[in-house]
Parts: C-alpha cells; structure tokens; sequence
C-alpha cells in the first residue's frame, strides 16, 4: 500500500504528524536502537547495565543543602544582568499582584508564538556545567487563560538543558529541535502545560507535561511524559524540578518534577552523555522558552506571570545527597508501562490509531504476523482491545478489535503488514512507524475490494496484453494540474503552506506530487505523496523556519514515464 511520506523541519510539538516519542520518521533501529528503556541506551553505549538508578525523595528540599552554588533571580532589580540570548516576545515585569515584589509578565498577544526566550548560562555565572541542578519558582495562570484548541494547545516553560547551539563547543548541537540526542551532541528537559484533554492524569484546568531530549529512548523529538499533578487558576503554584546527568558508563541520569511540594513526574534512568563526554557535556543553561506552541499561536490575548527563580547546583553529582525513592512515584514515561514481558525491539513496525471527535469509535486491523498493543508515544492503555487470530482462505491473520473515546491514541508494535483497517468513523490520524497511512488504501478485510482490485489487474497484464501494456507504459500525455490552492500563514518563526491540490493524467499513470517552498530558487521544505491512476487530489502543509523566508510555492506533478507539469505560486 502507498504511504504519504511527509517531510518535516520542525520541532513536532503539536500532533500534525505522529507523536512519537521512539523515533518519529527516524527509523527504530536507528541512532541508538531507541526503544528498550535504560538497556538500549546503555548498549548504544557500551555503558554497563543494571546500574542503580538515583532517586532523589519526595520531599524536594530535603537534598539542597548539599548543593555547591546558590542563586536566586527576583524581579524586583536589574534581572536581565543574568539572563542572555534574549531575543523577541513581550517580557516585562509588574507589581499587580498578590505576591511581595514585581514578578516577571509574559505576554502573547492573539494569534502569537513568542511569549519570550531566555538563557542561564553556567559557564557564565559560575565558571563551570553543573552535574545536577534545582530549579524552584513560581507561576501564575489568569482566571481567563485559554488553551488552543490544536495540538496540546499550551506553552512551553522553563527547564534545564545542553544543547549547544551558543558558544564555543567542541560539539555539534542537538538535544532540541527534531535533533535526537545521542550522548554526544546534547539534550534538553522542558516543562510545557497541556489541555487538560492531553494528559490521563487530570483534569486541569491547567495540566502539566515535560519534554526531555535523552539518549536512553528519548527518541526524535524527546519524550512527553506527563505530570500527575494540575495547576489552578488564578493562584501561585510553586513549581521544582531536578536533573542529575548520568554518570558517563551507566544509564543513572534523573529527572524530577513537583507541584506545590509533591512530586508529580519521575524518571530515572537516563543517558544524557557517553562515555568520554563528562567534561564536555553537563548542564548548560537554564532555558526560559515561553512559546505557545508547537506553532499555534496563543488563541487570544494573555499573559502568565513567573516570579523568585531559584538555583541550586553541584558541579559533581557525587556531591548530591541522592536517597531511594518512593514506591509509589507517579510514571516517568518511559515504555515500560505495564509491559515489561514485551521487548520492542523484537518487532520491526509501529502502528498508531488517533481517534477523531466522536464520543465513540471503533476500528479492526489485520496484520499477516504478530501485533501488541503497547504504550509507546502517547498511546495509552485501551482495556477493550482484543487481538485474536483468523484464518482467511488459508492465510492466518492477527486481528486488532477495538472501541476508543474522542481525541485519544492507541499504539502498537507488530511484525510483518497491515493489509486491512476498518474504522467508523473515519480516525482523525493513521500511521505506520512514522509514515502516514490513510483508510482509503487499505480494504476493510483481508482480500477486500481494493485486493481484489489488484488482482483483476494483474490478470489484465497477462500474455497477449503486451501490446496494450506498451501502450499503456509509454504514457505520451502530460499530466494535469486541475487545482492549487495555497492558504499562507506566517505564526512565530514559522513560514507555512497549506496546499489543496487535485491532478489528473489522460494515460491513468499518475506517479507523484510534491508541494515546496522556494526561497531565491532554493527548495527550504517540501512534501511528497506518491499517486497512481488517472486523478488524485489531497492536501500538503508544508513549513520552513528559514530566516529568509519563502518568496514561491511550485507544485510538480509526475507521471510514470517522466513527464511532468509544474505551477508556481507567490508565497
């Protein structure tokens, strides 16, 4: 079956594409085998296995007094003297409040990406990259805050990270951005708040999640795991997070994360540099990314006030006062949720299903090999699945039966093809480890409509149809640009597309279609989907960040034998 294969340059912290936590469009067995938890990683490595995990306790003050350097940043003085790589947004501070002193506004105006975006720079401030550091402040969200209704609707937020994109390193960046950490090119945690709809944990109203780019199985574009624990409105919540780099040879990095003083997320067993990188990678900065986004852009005029930032660091995590956990900690995320028996990487495919509106949907999957049903990405645990095995005219099929509520995602691994879905109503999203699928390529059972199709043509191409398969090869006609619509958007950094097209060839040997965004005649972002027959039409949404800019959108329309058919349009 043909798959879309859309090409992306962004950071995916919307759900346009796959949310995809194991690798997104990287392949799975790539970079460092991503899936397999600690394991993986350690093995990507060399790292030694079965290392103990730090845990820092529940009470998230009980380790500070270990710590090597203090700072604390109000905003009642020359706060910018400790904050760098400032640049747009509405940042600006203000005494209308209830707390003593000023506190730090960040504002979106409608439709805006930038809130604001701030570093605090070890090297900087205190001559060196911390192993470990705790950050604590406070935050306010308005009585009125609104969540956008795409992707999870919210905003980035503070948190440590590595990634390297300032100053003089002898590394190359990564660990953000759709750059895969791997142990020798960076990493990141972030905060961001969700609609309370994208987190299982709660129900808001303002609910919380972390971004963290790791290289245990952090995959493409980091893990998402989500917080237990919500934030009101309208009232100041205190907010503590830790991260101690893992000791390079083991699989020992931490992440914690605390509302109020009660611990909310946890993971353990993290690798955020490789053996031979302790002097090179650690805690770089403290990063203030405040975007609404993903790249939706604030639904309307707002605000959110952060206020007394405050640091601990130890420049070596042997320093830190680390005690065993809790043994009821909240998941960190990780893909070991109630599946430890299932190894991943005994499967070669990913399959996830996205529910659409509708208060319930049911859908059937057929594979010729083996499916499980798994908590990878966002996928959560669907109790009504059942997966039994059929026979269908002498081949043995794995079945995949299924009811799902509105907006929700299930996850699979399996070996060998999908060769039938069924869904009422129609998902709001289908993919094959990373590639978009749609229903209409697949017949609703084994042998179905569509295989039958097929079948009648290979048929047709028998002996004595030669002469008419030459005919039919030798496609001597052009094919048709019939529509080309583009709709333009310009949200934050972000240059976008969307691209309406429909195309036809007289010889029925339509191959390809590909939208792109040209800036001075250079191709900056593209999208391709593979065609066949005599008419297709669908839709592309192409973005660039390119600080240019696009100036075109060309759409090229192929046909088998090569021809093709080219419109250009202003951006």
């Amino acid at each position: 079956m043909a798959r879309e294969r859309p090409m992306r340059d962004d950071e995916r912290f919307d759900d346009a594409d796959e949310p995809d936590r194991n690798g997104g469009l990287l392949d799975r067995r790539a970079m460092l085998k991503l899936t397999g938890g600690a394991a993986a990683g350690a093995a990507a490595f060399g790292l030694g296995a079965g290392s103990a995990a730090a845990a820092v306790p529940e009470d998230p003050s009980s380790h500070l007094d270990s710590a090597q350097d203090y700072n604390l940043i109000d905003f009642d003085g020359d706060w910018e003297e400790w904050l760098s790589n400032t640049h747009g947004g509405h940042v600006s501070t203000t005494n209308d409040h209830d707390r003593d002193g000023r506190a730090m506004r960040v504002f979106w105006p409608t439709g805006e990406y930038y809130g604001g975006t701030m570093e605090y720079h070890m090297l900087d401030h205190h001559g060196y990259q911390p192993d470990a550091g705790h950050v604590r402040y406070w935050i306010y969200f308005p009585d009125d805050w609104q969540f956008h209704d795409d992707g999870l609707g919210g905003t980035k937020l503070p948190g440590f990270a590595a990634t390297y994109q300032t100053g003089d390193h002898d590394i190359g960046p990564g660990g953000y951005g759709g750059r895969p950490s791997d142990g020798t090119n960076g990493w990141s945690a972030r905060m961001f708040c969700c609609r309370p709809d994208r987190n299982e944990y709660n129900d808001g109203p303002v609910s919380l999640g972390s971004q963290v780019y790791h290289a245990g199985d952090g995959g493409q574009y980091g893990a998402h795991p989500r917080w237990e624990l919500p934030l009101e409105t309208g009232t100041w919540h205190r907010i503590d997070q830790f991260v101690a780099c893992n000791t390079p040879g083991e699989a020992d990095g931490v992440y914690r994360g605390w509302v109020d003083g009660e611990l909310a997320v946890t993971m353990d067993d993290l690798v955020m540099r490789a053996d031979g990188y302790e002097d090179l990678i650690a805690i770089q900065t403290l990063w203030l990314n405040l975007y609404f986004g993903g790249d939706w852009g604030s639904p309307t005029d707002q605000h959110v006030l952060f206020d007394d930032f405050e640091l601990w660091l130890w420049q070596d995590r042997d320093a830190v006062e680390i005690d065993a956990g809790s043994d009821d900690e909240p998941d960190d995320g990780n893909e070991d949720d109630g599946d430890d028996e299932i190894d991943p990487d005994d499967y070669e495919e990913r399959f996830s299903y996205h529910s659409g509106d509708a208060e319930e949907s049911t859908y059937r999957l057929y594979v010729d090999g083996e499916i499980v049903q798994y908590e990878w990405g966002w996928g959560e645990h669907n109790d009504s699945v059942s997966i039994e095995t059929v026979e269908i005219d002498g081949t043995a099929y794995q079945v995949v039966d299924a009811v799902e509520g509105p907006d929700t995602w299930n996850s699979y691994y399996f070996n060998g093809e999908v060769v039938a879905i069924s869904a009422d109503p129609e998902p709001a999203g289908l993919w094959i480890t990373g590639e978009q699928i749609f229903l209409d390529d697949y017949p609703e059972v084994p042998g179905g409509e569509d295989e039958a199709d097929d079948d009648e043509e290979d048929a047709d191409d028998g002996e004595g149809d030669d002469e008419q398969d030459d005919e039919d090869d030798s496609a001597t006609t052009a094919p048709a640009i019939d529509r080309f619509d583009v709709t333009r958007r310009t949200t934050g950094p972000w240059a976008r597309a969307s691209v309406v097209w429909s195309v036809s060839d007289e010889d029925g040997a339509l191959d390809a279609v590909t939208t792109e965004l040209l800036a001075d005649g250079n191709v900056i972002a593209s999208e391709m989907s593979s065609l066949g027959g005599s008419s297709s039409s669908g839709e592309h949404r192409v973005r660039s960040r390119d600080r240019g800019g696009p100036d075109e959108v060309r759409l090229t329309v192929v046909d088998e034998a090569g021809n093709e058919t080219v419109e250009t349009k202003d951006y």
